[in-house]
Order: structure tokens, then C-alpha cells, then sequence
């Protein structure tokens, strides 16, 4: 395929550093892009790798540069940090990073990973060039409805108060840069950050819902922007043939971390428990060894150390068998666009337990094998729960969804639309 003679600069945290449903579709729009345009990809600073790393990204992405982004201060690399970049005037972060000049001159900006260094980064270079800009946007960048606003909070409150008891300082460190992250991210500055943009991509309904779904000339939704990769469905296929029957366990759906609701799932389960005197709950993910112990910890104050198996990463087809062997998935997650993990299951043939959020709501509720219950009502999440585990047959259907291809074109065509704008 001839590639059009411009370039297009994507900013986007990598499925090496952040394994996020986000990430990794991001990885797939790189690659679609650098079918069509002259790609420098643009990596921020909370991303770290290597020169042979940086080598290897290049070469498996299949784009033409790669420009990785250096911070003077600590704070800017640290990815758990990212919101900070909206404290920071413009003026005073492009002192503060080093932004390689681009050998080529682009036509467009295009940013494909929402955290605010990313999109921080993509105005930068914006201001410098005097180029349109796009932002896909992924899960929210904050919350419109007050309600939700709460449930993130408690959800945080939760997994501090639990995970770091024996730590008054570290506890009260950590919920204070949580309500400073609340804070940036729902102030006039995050909003201000993303008007300097000329378009704005919703990856799927719920995202634009959830940031107050309001009209604008510069936001376009899709509806939605992601689907189930063709690699996928083959792994998947193949393992639901060789699995017969179901293990004595369920599958915690989400990564260890406060806004999937981990904290919450632990107390459903121990309510299961009372129920089921060898179920066990079964978290697959990376884990790092000083969480693992505070985990440990918490499950032990549960009287759940004998129920709980902490895989760690696994390969991704091990996942599937996993989750295919699964009596149920709980999921009571608070943060999603559209939630592969439930799409997966689904397709797997595991039913799914989970929360009533807006994007499990828009795309998956009454859809046969998913319960939703109230976001944060842990005893309907248990009582749907068991409900399942009690059923001789749960049916089960994954929803029906457009192609990779048809998604790709679509995206393509509309950065291939501010190009013009340039012309």
C-alpha cells in the first residue's frame, strides 16, 4: 500500500508499560496508521525503554521514527503520576521535557492513549507546529455525574483503608494524592487541555456519556471502537474445544487495583464462601512483590488464605483456559469504556457478575449471562453471584460486533480528515 507523504505523530503509552485494554488498542491503531502515513511515534516519559527496546518497538509497530520524551524533574516520569502534568503551565513543561525535533514535518497530531501526559504532550508539539490535532479518548478523563464521582472515591477509600492499615503516613499520602488526581481531573484546566483540540475521538458511547455526553462540533463518538481481535477468536475457539466442564473456582475479572473494584470482590467472595466450603477465587495479573505481601495481608484478616490463588502474569491463551474453566467471572469494576474482560468471558462461555456502570450498562446489560447490580451493592453482587453458582445451566451470548477492519477505516478516514485541514 502507497502511504500518503505526511507524517503523523502519535503520543501513546505503551502495552509493554500499560497492559490496559486501552493500550493495546492503541498498538493496533499505530500499526494501522503506519500502513497509511509516515508514522514518528512520540513516546512519553512515564514509558521507559531501552534503546534495544525502543529498536524492537519500532520494528513491531512498523513506523518510520521513534522519539521517546525526556523529563528533567522525577515526578514527570512516574506514570502513576501523569495528572500532575496539568498543574504545570505550558510554557513551564516544554522547559521541563525534551522533545527531540521531528526529521519530518507533520500534517497532524495525533494522540492515541488518553492519560493526561500523553495529551499534555500532544499540545505541546501542537502549539510548536501550528498542526491540527485529534485526541482518542478511551475511558473518561473525568466524570460528570456526581454519583459516580463518589463511587471512585470510595473505591479508593476501600483499598487504602484495607491495603495500607499498618501505614497511617503511607495511607494518608496515598488518599491525598488521590483527591489531588480527583481534583486536576475534574477542574477547569483538564477541560481547557482538551478544547485545544481540534477533534475528539470517543472510543465508544459510554465514555462520551460519562463525560456529560454533551454535543460539540469537535467530539465524535464511535460506537463502538473496539472489538474482539481475529488472533483472539481463533486462541479462543480452540480452547473452548479442548476444556471440559467447569473448574471449582471463579475468576476475578479486572488487575489488582482499587478502581476494578479488587477490594470489593475479596468481601463478595468471603460472603460466597459461607456458601461454598472449597470455591476458590482465582486473580490472574501482574503483581508486584510489595503488593503481593500487602495482598496476602488483607486476604489473611479475611480468613480467606487457603481460597485465594494469586496466578501473576500469565500467558494470554493460559488466561482464556483460565477464565473458560471458571464458574462465573465476578467483575465489579467502576472504570470501563467497554470492558474486553467481559467480552472475553462471554465468548468463553463464563457468565459475568458485575457492576451497572455506564459502559457495562450501554453494551452488555440483559444480555444473556450478565447480572448487573447497583454499582457498589457488594450483597446484590453476592446474591446474583450465588444465584449462578446455584443454576445446573447458565446460557450465555457475546455480543455481536464490527469488524477490526470496518473500525480501522473508519479511524484512518478520520485522521485522513484533519489532514485537510492543514492543506
Amino acid at each position: 500500500m502507497e502511504k500518503d507523504h505526511v507524517l503523523v505523530v502519535a503520543v501513546v503509552g505503551s502495552p509493554n508499560v500499560l497492559p490496559t485494554g486501552g493500550a493495546l488498542r492503541s498498538t493496533r491503531s499505530i500499526k494501522e496508521c503506519s500502513k497509511h502515513f509516515y508514522v514518528n511515534l512520540v513516546i512519553p516519559a512515564t514509558c521507559k525503554f531501552t534503546r534495544y527496546e525502543l529498536q524492537l518497538l519500532k520494528d513491531g509497530l512498523g513506523v518510520q521514527e521513534v522519539n521517546p520524551v525526556e523529563a528533567k524533574l522525577k515526578i514527570l516520569s512516574d506514570s502513576r503520576l501523569a495528572f500532575t502534568y496539568l498543574a504545570i503551565p505550558p510554557k513551564a513543561l516544554r522547559m521541563l521535557l525534551r522533545i527531540d525535533k521531528l526529521r519530518a514535518r507533520p500534517k497532524a497530531i495525533v494522540v492515541l492513549n488518553e492519560p493526561y501526559d500523553c495529551l499534555c504532550i500532544g499540545r505541546l508539539l501542537k502549539e510548536e507546529l501550528n498542526v491540527p490535532s485529534l485526541a482518542m479518548i478511551h475511558n473518561p478523563l473525568f466524570y460528570h455525574y456526581e454519583s459516580r464521582r463518589k463511587a471512585i472515591t470510595n473505591a479508593f477509600r476501600l483499598w487504602y483503608d484495607e491495603l495500607y492499615r499498618d501505614s497511617y503516613v503511607g495511607k494518608l499520602v496515598r488518599k491525598l494524592r488521590a483527591r489531588l488526581e480527583l481534583l486536576l481531573t475534574h477542574s477547569r484546566i483538564a477541560k481547557e487541555l482538551l478544547k485545544s483540540y481540534d477533534v475528539l475521538i470517543a472510543v465508544t458511547k459510554a465514555t462520551f456519556i460519562e463525560m456529560g455526553g454533551e454535543p460539540s462540533g469537535k467530539f465524535y463518538v464511535m460506537d463502538p471502537g473496539v472489538s474482539l481481535d481475529d488472533e483472539d477468536e481463533k486462541l479462543i475457539s480452540k480452547i473452548k474445544e479442548n476444556v471440559r466442564g467447569k473448574g471449582n473456582y471463579i475468576v476475578f475479572g479486572g488487575r489488582v487495583d482499587a478502581l476494578k473494584g479488587f477490594v470489593e470482590a475479596l468481601y463478595a467472595f468471603r460472603e460466597i464462601c459461607k456458601r461454598s466450603s472449597s470455591l476458590r477465587l482465582v486473580i490472574t495479573g501482574y503483581i508486584s512483590d510489595r503488593l503481593r505481601m500487602r495482598v496476602e495481608e488483607f486476604v489473611r484478616r479475611l480468613g480467606l488464605e487457603d481460597r485465594i490463588v494469586l496466578t501473576g502474569t500469565v500467558p494470554r491463551a493460559e488466561r482464556f483456559r483460565i477464565v473458560a474453566k471458571a464458574n462465573l467471572m465476578l467483575y465489579p469494576s467502576h472504570v470501563d469504556a467497554f470492558s474486553y474482560a467481559v467480552l472475553e468471558s462471554l465468548h468463553l462461555g463464563t457468565p459475568v457478575v458485575a457492576y451497572d456502570i455506564p459502559a457495562l450498562k450501554l453494551y452488555y446489560d440483559g444480555r444473556p449471562g450478565v447480572r448487573l447490580v447497583k454499582e457498589g451493592d457488594v450483597e446484590a453482587l453476592v446474591a446474583e453471584a450465588l444465584n449462578i453458582l446455584s443454576s445446573k445451566s447458565v446460557e450465555v451470548e457475546p455480543p455481536q460486533l464490527r469488524s477490526w477492519d470496518e473500525i480501522m477505516q473508519e479511524e484512518t478516514n478520520l485522521i485522513k480528515r484533519i489532514m485537510l485541514r492543514n492543506d
